[in-house]
């Protein structure tokens, strides 16, 4: 209805790849699945007779940020591959062909011992965020590892945008590090991670197809086998990895 009625900037949805990696995804796991979810509303949309105009530039993303140096190049892959899709296979317009995300620090990467180091984990996230050119920022609080944040905890987590933004002179210059060799490499091999996954999603059904073989589940399982002290043993897994996080 708010599509047909041409509402000005309504987003029909925000399709989050946050709970994806919180659960224990990887970046590259994350970006795949979030993309492939993406592309499943898209054909949805197009199944119930709407245009792709009419709709794909007001779809959102949502994507957390890590340590790994794949999260520095996430934005850039993905709105790579949805530029791609969007022209060559859905004809799509230069609108509907830019695809807009919102980062938010990854909460599992915060420690609950020594919490106070916590800010400059989130600071480097937010920098990986930034020089990514995410649309919007979200810093978590450095006690979220442990508790609701305070209002002195989320002023800081404020401050650490204020400051890149205001006070970080390389902040001001707008894509500062393309070009560089790292990380036009990262780009291709993070691409090429992606859509083989796509291809294994699509071996199984598309989205909903490897929904009902639980292959996305599966995956993140066995990525939660692997923490920072390394891989934890079968008889731990068995007992609790369901429900484990990264230490």
């Amino acid at each position: 209805y708010f599509i047909e009625q041409k509402v000005r900037n309504f987003y029909s949805v925000s399709i989050s790849g946050y709970h994806i990696a919180e659960a224990g995804a990887n970046p590259i796991t994350q970006l795949a699945f979030t993309l492939a979810n993406g592309f499943t509303y898209v054909e949805y949309y197009l199944s119930r007779g709407m245009n792709i105009d009419d709709f794909a530039a007001n779809l959102s993303f949502f994507f957390s940020n890590g340590m790994d140096p794949e999260y520095s190049v996430i934005g850039r892959v993905a709105r790579r591959v949805w530029a791609k899709a969007m022209k060559n296979k859905y004809k799509a317009n230069d609108r509907s062909q830019k695809l807009k995300y919102h980062i938010q620090t990854s909460g599992r990467s915060l420690h609950a011992q020594e919490i106070d180091f916590n800010d400059i984990r989130t600071t480097l996230q937010a920098l990986y965020a930034i020089y990514d050119n995410c649309n919007s920022l979200h810093t978590n609080a450095y006690d979220e590892a442990i508790t609701t944040p305070t209002e002195e905890s989320v002023r800081r987590a404020m401050a650490i945008q204020l400051i890149i933004n205001r006070e970080l002179g390389s902040a001001k210059t707008e894509n500062y590090i393309q070009g560089s060799f790292a990380i036009e490499e990262l780009t291709d091999l993070v691409e090429e991670a992606v859509l083989a996954e796509f291809d294994r999603i699509t071996e199984r059904g598309g989205v909903l197809g490897a929904m009902e073989r639980m292959y996305q589940f599966a995956e993140l399982m066995e990525t939660v086998k692997y923490c920072s002290l390394g891989q934890i043993t079968h008889a731990l897994y068995e007992v609790g990895g369901q429900y484990r996080r990264n230490m």
